[in-house]
């Protein structure tokens, strides 16, 4: 028994989390590109009269370095290491379910221009089929990673709700998301920092 608290409380313990939770964002990656483009789509007139802005192509792919700090300060350096890892994989685990039960898509509009920012969004299309789309994840790991910075890294939360917002901003001006997405990502963050912390 000594054993086993001796492992849980030391850093073997938060690696052997680690693992696991940068091994789940391969579930989302298996399900996009064996995805049916017949599933659902969400896309309201609303949704339609948002305009689609290339120039939010950097903080969208700011997400990704974003949740990727966010996860490895939390799980390796804070006391909500177990909590931040529990709550990485249930939103995983949550989504991949939605995607098998009901498949949902959104449509693209064609990408023109030369810029870097026109030419980010063709590689973010290119790399991220338009399908597993409800609930976003982009939407429920950066709501959730703000939540998370405003316990381990109190300092620069508010830098992160910036960003956060920036980033689900993003979602919709280049046409990933539709609001309902939105709207869902934004429920199972939210349920995720309620049930598990």
């Amino acid at each position: 028994m000594d054993i086993l608290m001796q492992f849980l409380s030391g850093p073997w313990a938060r690696v052997s989390l680690l693992v696991p939770v940068l091994l789940s964002f391969g579930i989302y990656s298996g399900l996009n590109k064996t995805a049916n483009p017949k599933g659902m789509n969400l896309m309201t007139r609303f949704d339609h009269k948002i305009p689609f802005l290339p120039a939010f192509s950097v903080p969208y792919l700011l997400h990704f370095p974003y949740v990727l700090f966010v996860l490895l300060v939390g799980i390796l350096h804070s006391p909500y290491f177990a909590q931040i890892a529990a709550g990485t994989i249930a939103i995983q685990l949550a989504s991949a379910l939605i995607f098998r039960w009901r498949q949902s898509h959104v449509p693209r509009p064609a990408v023109e221009g030369k810029g870097v920012f026109p030419r980010l969004v063709r590689m973010i299309y290119r790399l991220d089929r338009p399908y597993c789309t409800f609930p976003s994840q982009h939407v429920a790991y950066s709501v959730i990673c703000a939540y998370w910075s405003t316990l381990i890294l109190p300092g620069l939360a508010s830098y992160f709700m910036i960003l956060t917002s920036a980033i689900v901003a993003s979602t919709l001006f280049l046409k990933q998301h539709a609001l309902a997405d939105v709207a869902g990502g934004l429920s199972l963050a939210a349920v995720c920092a309620y049930v598990i912390g």
